[in-house]
């Protein structure tokens, strides 16, 4: 994990010509999974919606479930 940490703060340092980049802090994240719906979306209240996407693939489905949910909102 260090070595991999390094490497990429030297590839920072050196694309953003920078004399130092350090990590300030780590984050592990848990992330929702279900075997049964891909995504959850919830409106608890008229303000308010809850979206998990629960099939791993949040990064390439976001976007297209943010557009769904504010056109329904």
């Amino acid at each position: 994990m260090e070595e991999i940490d390094q490497l990429i703060l030297r590839h920072l340092r050196s694309t953003l010509n920078l004399e130092s980049a350090q990590i300030a802090e780590r984050w592990t994240g848990v992330y929702p999974s279900s075997k049964t719906t891909p995504c959850v979306i919830d409106a608890p209240d008229d303000a308010t919606r809850l979206v998990l996407v629960t099939s791993g693939s949040g990064a390439s489905t976001g976007f297209g479930i943010a557009h769904d949910v504010f056109n329904a909102w």
